[in-house]
């Protein structure tokens, strides 16, 4: 009966090895079939060059100086000529819009890869103002003062 014990005893472990072994191996991964990845071009550097004039907007590949892109902007009088309004986000530029009949301004933001107008915000109406000028007897200094129109 000993006997008998020790067989079984010595298979339940062989089982239980066994099992262990099993249950602790790692799966085999199954193959992913690979695509070759699309190769990207590089991205060159574009000049945009803004006109009161249609095209309104023209992009120029800075490489090789051809036109790569225009496209006209609706409802343009001129450009502001300061930099007050205009700005880059990575993304969109923002740029002022004058209407001198209407002393009014808009700031539009247009998509540099598209060259399509995302939004248009107006700032409202803009005030003539005066500026004076006062150069002093002393050197190095001079005197500015900003008189908005009442």
């Amino acid at each position: 009966m000993k006997i008998v014990r020790l067989i079984v005893l010595a298979i339940f472990v062989m089982g239980a090895v066994a099992l262990v072994g099993a249950c602790s191996a790692e799966p085999t991964p199954t193959p992913v079939p690979t695509t070759a990845p699309t190769p990207v071009p590089p991205p060159t550097a574009k000049i945009l060059t803004f006109s009161n004039d249609s095209p309104h907007v023209t992009a120029i590949d800075a490489e090789t100086n051809l036109v790569i892109q225009t496209t006209d902007i609706d409802e343009i009088v001129k450009w502001t000529w300061n930099d007050d309004n205009n700005y880059f986000d990575g993304t969109n530029v923002w740029l002022g819009l004058k209407y001198p009949e209407a002393d009014d301004a808009v700031v539009i933001s247009l998509d540099v890869n598209t060259l399509q107008v995302k939004d248009r915000i107006s700032v409202g109406k803009e005030s003539k103002i005066y500026i004076l000028v006062r150069l002093p007897r002393t050197e190095y200094s001079t005197l500015v003062s900003r008189v908005p129109q009442r």
